[in-house]
């Protein structure tokens, strides 16, 4: 029992901080963080970076993304980013935020990726993983799933209080003979 426990502590040991020449590996993702996308409101992406070497930084990251000027306007953050480097066992996050000028569905696709695995290696180019196709709503439809209908809701007291007022008058007024 004990060198079974023995070889699993070795093997964990390795597993976590053996310094071997595995390269650094990076997993990159990219979400939409919205719920439901509408034409004229704002939209944010967020890419996330995961450095999965426990020992090894990544040097010299940089993320790209494009968005149409014609379909997005650009609110926040930047399409391109750099960072010197990504510590080991650690993670960035990045956000931008665009606003749809239109409406129908958009295939957001995959931002590339660079960065160099070590001092002396070439660089790596990968992808983050695509939020796929996403339904942009219009405006009109904002309006009636979550607008808060105040007018609307001001227009129905108007009508009811009528019906509500004049059947109480009336009890008011003959319980009152009564009393």
């Amino acid at each position: 029992m004990s060198t079974v426990r023995s070889f699993l502590c070795l093997v964990f040991y390795l597993a976590c901080f053996a310094d071997g020449k595995d390269p650094v590996r990076l997993a990159v993702t990219k979400e939409v963080v919205n719920q439901y996308a509408f034409e004229g409101k704002e939209l944010t992406i967020v890419y996330s970076l995961y450095n999965f070497h426990p020992t090894h930084a990544a040097r010299d990251v940089e993320l790209f993304d494009s968005f149409s000027d014609a379909e997005f306007i650009r609110i926040h953050g930047s399409q391109s980013m750099r960072w010197s480097f990504i510590p080991a066992a650690s993670n960035v996050t990045h956000a931008i935020v665009v606003v749809p000028r239109f409406t129908g569905t958009h295939n957001f696709t995959s931002a590339t990726v660079t960065y160099n695995a070590g001092e002396d290696s070439k660089s790596t180019l990968l992808y983050t993983s695509a939020p796929g196709v996403i339904h942009i709503l219009p405006l009109k439809t904002y309006n009636t799933r979550f607008a808060s209908h105040t007018l609307d809701w001001i227009g129905f007291g108007f009508i009811v209080t009528p019906c509500l007022l004049i059947p109480y008058m009336l009890w008011y007024s003959s319980a009152s003979k009564y009393m």
